[in-house]
């Protein structure tokens, strides 16, 4: 069986369900509590976050990604 059962596509290509991402850059929040004073939260907020990389498989129906929705 010398077949592959994926086909490796380019940044160009629309992304559809079951493509898979290596390396996707994603947002999150950072496990530990943060001090907000109502001068300062968009400061505390920035530094509550954190960036990071995964691997991620598209859940979304391709009909509703050709729509944009």
């Amino acid at each position: 069986m010398s077949e592959l059962w994926y086909a490796v596509v380019g940044p160009e290509a629309e992304l559809t369900q079951g493509d898979l991402i290596f390396d996707c850059p994603l947002s999150g929040w950072k496990d530990e509590a943060v001090e907000v004073r109502a001068a300062e939260e968009a400061r505390a907020l920035m530094q509550a976050r954190e960036i990071y990389e995964t691997d991620v498989i598209i859940m979304t129906q391709a009909c509703d990604l050709e729509q944009r929705i």
